[in-house]
């Protein structure tokens, strides 16, 4: 395999990073429609609002740490022309933008969600 092969390897693999951050954010959205669940999270909002934005933490740390290591495999070739360099800039930070968006539009619906007040009253 080449410096350049694995490059465009970890380029997919920040690729999927940044599915996987939407994915995993419609997943919960998705769960959080069930009453149950619902309610079962009420009472640790701010832990799963939290626990929204470590995950995001998380994977902002895999996209900066795989292009870090894509750059390092790059530098040793030939340097791209400079459009190529910041078409590839622009991948990264819309790979950023893609799990932030995810946790920004996550954080404040799962925070309604959870404000249910069916789920915050005690039952008898």
């Amino acid at each position: 395999m080449t410096r350049e092969a694995l490059a465009d390897r970890l380029v997919n693999y920040a690729d999927a990073v940044a599915a996987f951050a939407v994915v995993n954010a419609l997943a919960f959205l998705v769960a959080i429609t069930e009453t149950e669940v619902r309610c079962s999270l009420a009472h640790l909002l701010w832990l799963v609002v939290t626990g929204q934005i470590v995950v995001g933490l998380a994977m902002t740390g895999a996209v900066v740490a795989l292009r870090r290591i894509e750059l390092r495999l790059r530098a040793s070739d030939a340097p791209a022309p400079d459009d190529i360099q910041q078409l590839l800039h622009t991948f990264f930070i819309v790979r950023l933008g893609v799990v932030w968006l995810s946790v920004a539009v996550t954080a404040p619906l799962v925070r309604m969600a959870l404000s249910d007040p069916a789920c915050l009253t005690p039952t008898a």
